[in-house]
């Protein structure tokens, strides 16, 4: 970054906003978001993505913590909160779609429940159980049963069914009449429950049930298709305002209001609140997009603040005071802007416990911090580059380093890796050179384990990594960048031939060939198994399985005699896998190996969709 003109003024300019990071932080909130971890394990492989059956659950898919976090100070759960007492501080708990759940899951949510506290479920809260799929534990605490759920199109919008409102409801406002969803069809069970919007075929879209001295509120419409951000977010922010507010949750005390308009900024990206780590500060960071704007911001915290401190400036601002709000404005933001304001709680006598109560909650149950290596498989990799060589003015960047190749570098493969963020790696074209000749690119996409054994012998080279092209004010690379050497293989075993197929990951029968297609004929598949023998002299090494995949297809999953290797790092979505498996090789006898796809549903990819699969012998690490 130093050295960068354009970045360094940007970084020096915002120094002061920079060094407050790590001295501020979201507060405890009165609402949680239940992110079911053990219903994600449980979901998980090898039971595919079908939204019909499997609705993916938790962040990001259904993160509405996100969608409030402009008026909403909003933690997280698990299902083992219930038990361990974490959820009794919260006022209101919404799930998440933790669609699998046990018995003990649901009792502890009802004695959360009969305490005092308010359950939301949301999207299908509760589906499945030990007692099989479709059993829905959670209708023992709803009261509801389901009819049915609307169905899912792979990739088209969801159903829009129109809603109607039930006389006498109290529960939301009188706006939803009319309105489209989709979702579940809920069939009344329990005699106290409490309809509140209908579907046209007079099945229940959204319900109520007093619980002891709690509430769980039942919404089986949503807005939304198979994530929560495809759909009409405004429809699932509202409600969930409006059933908050019922609930007694206060909103956080400070907005972002247009200065012409007087019309309020949404939006987590915009508007955020955080207190300073110290407990003497509340912190309200706003943002902005490609217009400049003019912005007031108004404080309701009690008591009233009558300052503001500009973090960038350093200066102090009188706020403008009008009955229970005090007012700093106009602000003027610049296009892709951040400022940063600190107002006094004026609450010194609870400072130092809110500070104490933070440290200990931070440091309770961590472990010394330790270096990750960069790859799963080997120790011998050489980091090359800055970490994130990112820079301002959407014109061009990178950056060129001088590596040096050992000797015993000499055998074996050096794989040039920049690695998956989940995105595109490159802002917006990025190429690679090595000693000025071009070896990858221009491309978008991750580099992932580039065979560049031929361009760097023993001794002196200069990688060079480039990125033009881009259009947003930020350009760059976004993925770690390292060169990996694999030592060369004691012995390999090619296991081209043919390999059983299977199409929902259970039953294995027909085949295919290796090298050759993913598919039995042409019909689509999931997964190839086949039946290997490791010799006994291979005992006290390394064994990998290797395999190279078209991107139709990929290798998301590997089991070896029913022991699961899941998408470690770098290869999850890859179309390459080298996966260390001998914890779980059977020495000089039958072994069952089984790829898996990445796709949720069956595929077939014709030509050499399968280009080869190995077993490798390497030294013992």
């Amino acid at each position: 970054m130093i050295g960068n003109p354009a970045i360094e003024a940007e970084y020096r300019a915002n120094l002061p906003m920079l060094e407050a990071l790590g001295k501020h932080h979201i507060p405890h909130g009165q609402v949680a978001q239940l992110q079911g971890y053990q219903s994600l394990r449980t979901q998980s492989f090898p039971w595919g993505g079908d939204p019909n059956l499997n609705l993916r659950n938790g962040s990001p898919i259904w993160a509405l913590d996100f969608l409030l976090a402009d008026e909403l100070d909003m933690d997280s759960v698990t299902e083992l909160d219930f038990t361990r007492g974490n959820a009794a501080g919260y006022r209101v708990i919404i799930d998440s779609n933790t669609s699998f759940m046990t018995p003990e899951t649901v009792a502890a949510i009802e004695a959360w429940v009969r305490a005092g506290g308010t359950f939301i479920t949301f999207i299908q809260t509760g589906r499945h159980g030990i007692a099989g799929a479709d059993t829905w534990p959670i209708a023992s605490l709803t009261g509801y049963g389901v009819q049915s759920i609307d169905h899912y199109v792979q990739d088209m919008p969801a159903p829009a069914t129109p809603l109607t409102e039930v006389p006498g409801q109290t529960l939301l406002s009188h706006r939803w009449g009319g309105r489209t969803a989709n979702g579940i069809h809920l069939q009344r069970q329990a005699p106290d429950v409490q309809d509140v919007l209908q579907w046209p075929d007079m099945t229940t879209a959204v319900g109520m049930r007093p619980v002891g001295a709690g509430q769980v509120v039942t919404l089986g419409a949503k807005f939304a298709n198979d994530r929560i951000w495809w759909g009409t977010t405004a429809d699932t922010v509202a409600m969930f305002e409006e059933l908050l507010a019922y609930a007694g949750v206060s909103r956080v005390a400070g907005d972002m209001i247009n200065h012409a308009t007087r019309q309020r900024y949404r939006g987590p990206n915009l508007f955020r609140h955080s207190v300073s780590n110290n407990g003497v500060f509340d912190v309200w960071t706003v943002s902005t997009g490609a217009t400049a704007i003019d912005v007031d911001l108004e404080f309701r915290t009690s008591p009233l603040p009558t300052t503001a401190l500009d973090v960038l400036t350093g200066n102090t601002v009188a706020l403008a005071m009008s009955g229970d709000v005090a007012t700093l404005g106009p602000v003027h933001l610049n296009p892709d802007d951040t400022r940063m304001y600190l107002t006094p709680k004026n609450a010194l006598d609870r400072a130092p416990q809110a500070w104490f109560e933070l440290q200990r909650g931070w440091w309770q149950g961590t472990t010394p911090p330790r270096k990750a290596p960069y790859d799963h498989l080997s120790g011998n990799e050489m980091p090359f580059g800055p970490e994130f060589p990112l820079s301002v003015g959407g014109s061009g960047s990178g950056f060129s380093s001088t590596v040096s190749i050992p000797d015993d570098w000499a055998t074996g493969r050096i794989e040039l890796w920049i690695a998956d963020t989940g995105d595109n790696v490159f802002l917006a074209q990025g190429t690679v050179s090595i000693d000025g000749q071009s070896v990858a690119g221009p491309t978008s996409a991750a580099i992932m384990g580039l065979d560049v054994t031929a361009n760097l012998p023993p001794g002196s080279h200069t990688v060079e990594v480039s990125v033009s092209g881009g259009t947003t004010p930020i350009t760059g690379v976004r993925g770690t960048s390292w060169l990996r050497h694999v030592p060369a293989p004691i012995a390999t075993i090619d296991l081209s031939g043919t390999w059983s197929t299977s199409a929902d990951r259970f039953s294995f029968g027909g085949g295919t060939s290796v090298p050759g297609p993913w598919g039995q004929g042409t019909a689509g598949i999931r997964a190839i198994s086949r039946e290997i023998v490791v010799p006994a002299e291979w005992s006290g090494n390394r064994v990998l399985l290797s395999g190279r995949f078209q991107v139709c297809t990929g290798a998301s999953d590997l089991l070896v005699n029913g022991k699961w290797y899941a998408g470690a790092g770098t290869w999850a979505l890859a179309s390459r896998i080298d996966v260390d498996i001998t914890a779980a090789i059977n020495f000089g006898q039958s072994n069952i190996v089984e790829i898996h796809s990445f796709p949720s549903t069956p595929v077939y990819c014709a030509g050499t969709a399968i280009q080869s699969v190995r077993l490798i012998e390497s030294v013992a690490p």
